[in-house]
């Protein structure tokens, strides 16, 4: 019999549709944090078996986009943090735009377009740890800041800092291609 969820509003109501509604989203934020399909999808797993025991110890949490994108976060700090990253990340798989959103078929348009992706994901690998969390969880993931703040567990004033030289030097790297 599946376990049953703590009913809260506007929250699935059961493990198989809390993984079904989030794991794309946690498997992307992964993808982008670590630049690896294989370690990503790895880390998705990782963060999936903690909500399960989490669910299974202290029940639900109130809001399961918000603690499994922190959860997401700091299991992918961790696997950054480990002495075997760095020499993995010297191998880093290039992030695909065309994976993840649909593209035009103008050929030239799709090749500025490739060539821009291209520039803008190099510099962001590049970025220190915090400035591609927060990058991720408020440009592409679409939280607000205050919600980032809550995620990362720091202040917002901070993560407007992180956001700001973040969208700064991926704005320096695009002029300098140009």
């Amino acid at each position: 019999m599946p376990a049953r969820l703590k009913s809260v509003p506007g929250t699935p109501n059961n493990w198989e549709q809390v993984y079904r509604e989030h794991h794309p989203r946690v498997s992307r934020l992964c993808h982008m944090m670590l630049s690896d399909a294989h370690e990503a999808e790895e880390t998705a797993q990782e963060v999936f078996v903690k909500a399960l025991e989490h669910y299974r110890g202290d029940g639900a949490p109130d809001n399961w986009a918000a603690w499994l994108t922190r959860v997401a976060a700091n299991a992918c700090h961790d696997r950054r943090r480990s002495g075997w990253w760095r020499w993995w990340f010297r191998r880093v798989d290039e992030f695909r735009e065309t994976e993840h959103s649909g593209i035009g078929t103008d050929a030239e348009r799709q090749t500025q377009r490739r060539e821009q992706s291209r520039i803008i994901w190099s510099e962001f690998r590049r970025l220190p740890e915090r400035q591609r969390q927060a990058f991720l969880l408020r440009y592409v993931e679409g939280y607000t800041t205050s919600q980032v703040a809550e995620m990362l567990e720091i202040d917002s004033g901070t993560v407007k800092r992180h956001l700001f030289r973040a969208v700064q030097r991926l704005r320096i790297a695009l002029k300098e291609s140009a």
